[in-house]
């Protein structure tokens, strides 16, 4: 009997000293945890910030559709009435944000992403402005209607993502610019990503003459590449291998950037799976600051903490089809040499809304509307 008591206490002194322990782990990894976001919140506050003008436009994500109803008054008279549909945009289930990558002056964006993330899925899709796209700019903030896609950034942030907006009926409201050596450096400190060399001549020399460039403009080095196949590169590799635009025009820079940018993402998805927060907080302390956002350190701490959850899925240019005539009378009329013209703006759209929100049944607002029947027309030198 004295046994069984003994071995009953023995028990339950066992089993309050695994309460003590699982209480006491709980408690260090929620330390840990915490930790891990103080110093990172500590880190992360490196970074620029810009707020957007109150006034800035956002698509309000209703667009309208015009459809014939057959229509009885009360005098019992039928004839048909045009009627206004009103269309909801499954745009509130993402969150888009405009990357920015600016030039050497700080003063055109050689980089304009759209990056749309799933907000349930984590799924990221990317459109890649063509930085010499023709697009109709804000209202008095350039001396002609419409330019390159690049020049709207030189008159404020706020104009640049308004004229997206309204160019592409999207309600981006977040936005990221970042230069060259930011990136470069991030791409150090995540250890370089694998990118390959196309056995192309052409395109490697232009790779080396960009690196060469870059190495100087930037004050870091890497060593040049000659041969082609994969290569493990590393921060001013990954700048001239973003910057090739004499191979592939402008249309393969941008599928360049695109590239290195998953590349990117893949390769500190595998710190967060291992575990290591420290290589990516020093990451995105390294970007950060070389970075100028509206986006709220809280915001940029969920991203980074949940970085395994988000995956880049696909990814495309606009415009996909370009005009091949009268893309020459455009050019003189808005001075604007070497510009690119969508075959059809407003086609062109539609086609981003469907790629980036599953939007099949998207119509362009009347606005987007008339800046594409506006372009037909600067074409045909009307």
């Amino acid at each position: 009997m004295a046994e069984m008591k003994a071995k009953k206490i023995d028990e339950s002194a066992v089993k309050r000293r695994r309460r003590i322990v699982l209480v006491v782990l709980a408690e260090v990894i929620l330390c840990l945890s915490l930790g891990i976001v103080a110093y990172g919140a500590f880190v992360l506050q490196s970074y620029k910030t810009e707020e957007l003008d109150d006034n800035f436009f956002v698509e309000t994500g209703v667009q309208t559709r015009i459809e014939t109803r057959v229509v009885t008054d009360a005098a019992g008279k039928t004839y048909v009435q045009p009627t206004e549909i009103p269309i909801m945009s499954n745009m509130a289930g993402y969150r888009n944000i405009l990357v920015l990558g600016v030039d050497e002056q700080g003063y055109n964006t050689d980089v304009i992403i759209i990056v749309s993330i799933n907000n349930d899925t984590g799924e990221i899709r990317m459109v890649s402005v063509l930085r010499d796209t023709l697009m109709k700019f804000e209202e008095g903030s350039k001396p002609t209607a419409y330019g390159k896609a690049n020049a709207q950034y030189s008159s404020s942030i706020s104009d640049a993502v308004s004229m997206f907006n309204r160019n592409f009926g999207l309600n981006i409201r977040e936005y990221v610019v970042m230069n060259w050596f930011g990136v470069a450096t991030c791409v150090n400190q995540l250890g370089g990503i694998e990118l390959e060399l196309p056995n192309n001549k052409l395109f490697i020399s232009e790779f080396n003459g960009y690196l060469t460039a870059v190495n100087e403009n930037t004050g870091l080095f890497a060593p040049q590449i000659w041969e082609p196949g994969v290569h493990t590169m590393y921060g001013t590799h990954v700048v001239a291998y973003c910057r090739i635009r004499h191979v592939g025009a402008d249309w393969g820079r941008a599928e360049n950037q695109r590239t290195a940018i998953t590349k990117m993402l893949e390769k500190a998805k595998l710190y967060a799976k291992s575990g290591d927060f420290g290589t990516l907080i020093r990451v995105a302390q390294t970007g950060l600051g070389n970075v100028t956002t509206n986006m709220k350190l809280p915001d940029i701490l969920y991203l980074a903490m949940n970085i395994t959850k988000y995956s880049v899925t696909e990814t495309k240019q606009f415009p996909e089809n370009l005009a091949t005539s009268g893309v020459g009378n455009v050019a003189s009329k808005y001075n604007c040499p070497d510009v690119l013209m969508a075959s059809n703006f407003a086609d062109e759209v539609k086609k981003m809304h469907a790629f980036l929100f599953n939007e099949t049944d998207y119509v362009p607002s009347s606005f987007i509307q008339s800046i594409s029947d506006q372009m037909a027309r600067d074409r045909a030198g009307n």
